[in-house]
């Protein structure tokens, strides 16, 4: 049956170089995956990509080739611009499979937009699991996750390999995004919005939770993690793409809520 299968994933890649009169302004590398089993899912990155895609060049290109003329202007260096889609194959078993891409553009030395997004499919229907799914209806989600998180937190903290803000505790549930968690092996996993618990230059905090402390229903189903990961989140429905990537974490937040926290740093 569909929901035995073992996911079939490949990784599509495409690269390109923008000049401005023979000078490189700016480039770019896209890496997304194909299901085989499901075109649904297929289909989903595909317009991510073309997403993120028409962004760089019409959005941001023009931005890139202002700033080469700016430097000429001045007598400057100009530093290529860079931007990157990568993905990787968080888990699968059992009719699902988790993938989990990463967006940057770095248009300066040492700044860095950040964009997580992560999703467990249900192969059957090509549906993502919400967080609901992830999460034993009995158990008192909010604040048995308000406290699982502020822990996970609080580890990433004293671990020295995030700076979290001084209050990023008592703001992780209000600045969760619900539709960015998914499956990875025995956790549940939640990508937090740049700038929306640490400071920017940290990109997109992971919290990780233990699938038992979560309230997880799948992972002691004997599903099986994907190690190390493969590289290049009522009826569950596909939020319209524009949404998912422009909303909390998405395009939308790149251009203006990450770049005021950069200018006050």
């Amino acid at each position: 049956m569909k929901e035995d299968r073992e996911a079939q994933v490949h990784w599509r890649k495409k690269e390109r170089t923008m000049t401005l009169e023979g000078e490189r302004v700016l480039s770019y590398c896209l890496s997304w995956p194909e299901e085989e089993n499901c075109r649904r899912i297929t289909r989903y990155y595909a317009r991510a990509a073309r997403l993120w895609q028409d962004r760089w060049e019409k959005h941001l290109y023009p931005l890139a080739c202002l700033g080469l003329v700016r430097c000429r202007e001045q007598a400057g260096v100009f530093i290529p611009w860079r931007c990157e889609m990568t993905g990787k194959l968080a888990f699968c078993g059992r009719g699902l499979v988790s993938v989990v891409l990463t967006v940057r553009e770095m248009d300066r030395p040492g700044r860095s937009r950040t964009v997580v997004k992560g999703i467990t499919w249900r192969l059957k229907d090509g549906r993502p699991l919400p967080m609901g799914e992830l999460l034993a209806p009995e158990q008192r989600r909010k604040k048995r996750l308000t406290a699982a998180l502020a822990q996970a937190a609080e580890e990433l903290r004293r671990s020295g390999s995030c700076v979290l803000d001084r209050d990023a505790g008592e703001k992780l549930f209000t600045v969760l995004d619900r539709d960015n968690v998914w499956q990875e092996g025995d956790w549940t996993v939640w990508a937090f919005p740049q700038c929306s618990i640490a400071p920017a230059a940290e990109g997109c905090p992971i919290l990780r939770v233990p699938a038992a402390a979560a309230g997880h229903k799948n992972a002691a189903e004997g599903h099986s993690a994907v190690k190390g990961g493969q590289s290049s989140e009522k009826s569950s429905s596909v939020r319209p793409l524009k949404s998912a990537f422009t909303g909390r974490g998405g395009t939308r937040f790149i251009g203006s809520y990450v770049n005021r926290r950069q200018e006050e740093a």
